[in-house]
């Protein structure tokens, strides 16, 4: 009997390299098959929507309007004039109409100061006096109590003015207070008390 043949070292490595490539080549068929029955097969997915993040919105910071600058128009002073003549009272109402100026010289943030000036032929349509006020972020204004005859006498209320600024150049305010009044004359004198509502309607120039 023949002696079987001897397989040489070259043989060996190359029956192991094939017998290698055999096993990578099924593992690849493999995963080939799995993915291909994923995406072709029977069960199907829905796309997934690719997610989204809505921008960020930050509101801006409200701003302050301001008064720096000449501010016209009408100042009216109107109410009942309680008169007292040797004793006896007597009541009547009144209305004064006036043209006013505020030059407003000066604003740090809310609060800010100047002058007004109230010229006209009425009772309260006289006087030049410095004023101030605030102002909010909304527009909400308050302004000091203006000038009046230094015949009078404040009893009640404080005469501030409180309203609104609109499209920044707008003014809009009310007020009131009652005064005590003595006007002399020759050899006698007139008392008087005003319960006075006042307006301001101003436009910025």
């Amino acid at each position: 009997m023949s002696q079987p043949e001897r397989l040489t070292l070259r043989q060996l490595i190359w029956a192991w390299l094939v017998l290698k490539m055999r096993r990578c080549l099924v593992g690849v068929v493999a995963v080939l098959l799995a993915v291909l029955a994923g995406s072709c097969g029977g069960g199907s997915s829905s796309p997934t929507a690719p997610s989204t993040t809505a921008p960020s919105t930050t509101a801006p910071a409200p701003t302050r309007p301001s008064m720096i600058g000449g501010w016209d128009g009408t100042f009216r002073a109107f109410g009942t004039r309680t008169k007292d003549i040797y004793g006896v009272e007597y009541e009547q109402g009144f209305s004064n109409e006036c043209d006013i100026l505020l030059l407003i010289t000066s604003q740090s943030g809310r609060s800010f100061s100047g002058t007004s000036q109230i010229t006209g032929p009425g009772f309260y349509c006289l006087g030049t006096s410095t004023v101030s006020g605030t102002i909010s972020t909304t527009g909400a204004v308050t302004i000091s109590a203006l000038s009046y005859p230094n015949i009078c006498t404040r009893k009640i209320g404080t005469g501030k003015f409180s309203g609104i600024v609109s499209g920044k150049s707008n003014l809009t305010a009310t007020g009131s207070d009652t005064l005590d009044c003595v006007q002399c004359a020759g050899v006698g004198c007139l008392y008087f008390k005003d319960r006075r509502s006042m307006s301001l309607l101003l436009t910025k120039r």
